[in-house]
């Protein structure tokens, strides 16, 4: 049964992608001329927090989405501008309980960012299938969230949130389908990497942390 549906299924997404790529070929227009396009993105971050070296780094995964505007400047490039939300992650959980007192603490991280980026694609009239590496600069905000819940006795309850911006490179690199003439959908990966020294304000110490944001995302681009 399980050989049949198999079977069937890859028949049915052949002659669905023979179709799409007949109807695509026979269009007079394919792309190539769109000077405009924007993209829309949904997908998850992997969120990795820890020292310089990453030897204690801590990951969790979360909700991200982002939109980009770019601009072909030539056949084969565009320059664009971007925004990233990396969701809030949810790094380390642990609860105490002495007696009748329990006691939660929380460490989640969250970052996002505008980016500057400059695209090399392939020339959207030799496809259906469409293809980009991404080299750009983010400008970005990164928090350390911290939370402690005690329950029990005597109820208390703090947030704390400590904010760093800077900005660092990134990469990114992707493909798409043109499912009409203006309308592609497509999977991207971004890789991003913040560094920075957190200063302890009680003795003025520093120590230098990381965050990595690991992006995989679906995307849906219009072109004009």
């Amino acid at each position: 049964m399980f050989k049949k549906l198999s079977l069937g299924l890859i028949v049915g997404l052949a002659f669905t992608g023979q179709t799409f790529a007949k109807t695509y070929n026979d269009a007079p227009y394919k792309g190539g001329d769109d000077d405009l396009f924007v993209s829309a993105s949904i997908g998850t971050a992997s969120h990795t927090f820890g020292n310089d070296e990453n030897s204690e780094a801590l990951k969790a995964n979360e909700i991200s989405y982002g939109l980009d505007l770019d601009y072909r400047i030539a056949k084969y490039f565009s320059v664009g501008l971007g925004y990233v939300n990396f969701g809030e992650a949810e790094q380390l959980s642990e609860v105490d309980t002495v007696g009748d007192v329990t006691e939660a603490y929380s460490l989640m991280t969250a970052g996002s960012g505008v980016t500057a980026h400059l695209t090399w694609h392939t020339d959207t009239r030799d496809g259906p299938w469409y293809f980009f590496m991404r080299f750009g600069k983010i400008q970005w905000d990164v928090e350390l969230i911290s939370e402690v819940n005690v329950t029990g006795g005597a109820t208390f309850f703090e947030r704390e949130t400590v904010t760093i911006d800077g900005s660092d490179s990134f990469t990114s690199f992707g493909g798409g389908y043109y499912f009409t003439d203006q309308i592609r959908v497509g999977l991207k990966m971004n890789y991003f990497n913040m560094s920075y020294d957190l200063v302890d304000p009680e003795d003025n110490t520093s120590e230098s942390l990381r965050n990595g944001f690991d992006q995989t995302a679906l995307t849906v681009t219009y072109s004009f």
